[in-house]
């Protein structure tokens, strides 16, 4: 009978680590299919993009169908970590653009510029740190630290030592 209960935790120990091993660290930008082709991987990544950016490629979401419509899976997923509201998200997708392919690997620098650009200009006004706009700028950090990047030297710039977080 132990022997039984040594076997079935040994098994569920596997499944466990199994399933964890297979979870990335590296946000949704990375968390592509595990196995996912190069298409298929850049699909997941330009949807993401182009939807924080706010610019829904039509022709680039149909091209990506052929590939588990990863693009307007992770479109919606950037355009909703934007903090924009499903009514203006779902304006976006009924007013697409066309972004050519090296307007795709420019969107994750245009990204981290906005949010750089969107916490200096909160810690400039004397906003409150806004977590929410930190979260969803979590893939977008390359400039200067992202969000909290900006919103720190945005209040140092603004404000006296004393009164930044």
């Amino acid at each position: 009978m132990e022997l039984s209960y040594v076997i079935i935790g040994a098994i569920l120990m596997t499944l466990i680590i199994s399933s964890v091993s297979n979870v990335s660290a590296t946000g949704i930008r990375g968390d592509s299919a595990e196995g996912a082709t190069e298409e298929e991987h850049l699909c997941w990544v330009n949807g993401y993009d182009s939807g924080f950016a706010g610019k829904y490629d039509k022709d680039r979401a149909l091209e990506c169908i052929e590939y588990g419509d990863s693009y307007n899976f992770t479109w919606a997923k950037g355009c909703e970590d934007s903090l924009r509201t499903e009514e203006e998200c779902g304006e976006l997708t009924n007013n697409p653009v066309e972004l050519e392919e090296e307007g795709y690997s420019k969107l994750k620098a245009e990204n981290d510029s906005i949010c750089y650009n969107a916490g200096k200009e909160d810690g400039e006004a004397d906003k409150p740190f806004n977590k929410e706009k930190d979260q969803g700028c979590y893939e977008f950090n390359d400039v200067g630290g992202g969000y909290e990047g900006g919103y720190q030297l945005g209040c140092e710039e603004h404000s006296t030592e004393s009164t930044v977080n």
